[in-house]
């Protein structure tokens, strides 16, 4: 793991157990560490942080079982409850396309 990885692991195994728990603080360290990563990729390709095949990468399987457990979100309403999805599903079933 790189120390980056190791950063993001350990700030995952502090947090909380149970649902409800915010991911702000623990991602934002390594979203800024991407952002960087991305910035680096395009203005300094001769970079050695870039020389590192797995920079920006954490082995999940190299890790600590805590941080492959999932959490449930806590959801106040209806509106919450389709508020976060990436892809919404719409209430009408769709047909299945007919084979030829």
């Amino acid at each position: 793991q790189t120390a980056e990885a190791q950063a993001f692991i350990q700030r995952l195994v502090a947090l909380p157990k149970g649902p409800g728990v915010v991911l702000d603080s623990v991602l934002k360290p390594s979203i800024d560490d991407e952002t960087e990563l991305c910035r680096l990729f395009a203005t300094d390709t001769a970079n050695a942080r870039l020389s590192n095949p797995i920079v920006g990468l954490v082995d999940v399987f190299d890790a600590p079982v805590d941080i492959r457990t999932t959490r449930a979100r806590v959801v106040k309403d209806e509106t919450d409850l389709s508020a976060k999805y990436v892809m919404p599903l719409s209430e009408v079933t769709p047909t299945r396309a007919r084979r030829r």
